[in-house]
């Protein structure tokens, strides 16, 4: 027997990318979508906290004696401010505050010790604000810089900060420059000027000082 030949005419043949196409985008469409739902955490996790404040007033007291359990146990020069601090990007999980403060004409920036602002006092003389006599801080403990734990992206608040230096003569100082680390051991600074300091707004708080 012979074999039977079959002759198909004009057999049309399907390019690959007609098949694969639409199978592609689908694919594509589902990678798109779970990017746009971990993006933003993803982003979240590289970004980086930023500080930013503003100093409000300084008071300083020299011959700062600091005691502990009724002896003294570090003098200098005493510092009592009032700042607002506020982070952007990213909240802030505070493990640890540090102080350093810097002088006109010196290099290097003098280390100071932070402590309870309810420890601060000052003898107040010849003031319009004040009668004469021996003042001490109060203020809750939720306003002191030394309760501060947890701060929030974009929450503006502000703190009091008592702090000492081991310094013997005083002078006016340039800058005091707060770091905060977190719990990853990351330190973020925050620079406060001296010249930022609007004189003709003290903020003397009268409210908050009460005489010995």
């Amino acid at each position: 027997m012979d074999p039977i030949k079959v002759i198909i005419e004009n057999w049309q043949l399907t390019p690959w990318y007609r098949d694969w196409f639409p199978l592609v985008l689908s694919v594509l469409a589902l990678i798109i979508s779970i990017i746009a739902i971990f993006l933003p955490y993803l982003v979240s996790i590289f970004k980086k906290s930023k500080f930013h404040g503003k100093m409000f007033n300084i008071y300083a007291a020299v011959d700062f004696k600091f005691y502990s359990n009724g002896k003294i146990s570090a003098s200098g020069i005493g510092y009592f401010l009032k700042t607002s601090i506020v982070v952007s990007n990213k909240s802030f999980e505070v493990k640890q505050v540090d102080v350093n403060i810097k002088y006109p004409g010196d290099v290097k920036m003098y280390k100071g010790t932070i402590f309870r602002s309810n420890k601060f006092s000052l003898t107040w003389k010849d003031d319009l604000s004040f009668t004469d006599g021996d003042y001490k801080i109060n203020i809750s403990s939720e306003q002191d810089i030394l309760s501060l734990s947890y701060i929030s992206k974009d929450d503006s608040k502000n703190y009091y900060i008592s702090f000492f230096v081991d310094k013997a003569t005083y002078e006016d100082f340039e800058e005091i420059e707060l770091t905060f680390t977190d719990y990853k051991n990351e330190g973020k600074k925050l620079k406060l000027q001296r010249k930022d300091i609007d004189e003709r707004n003290s903020l003397v708080e009268s409210e908050i000082w009460l005489k010995k």
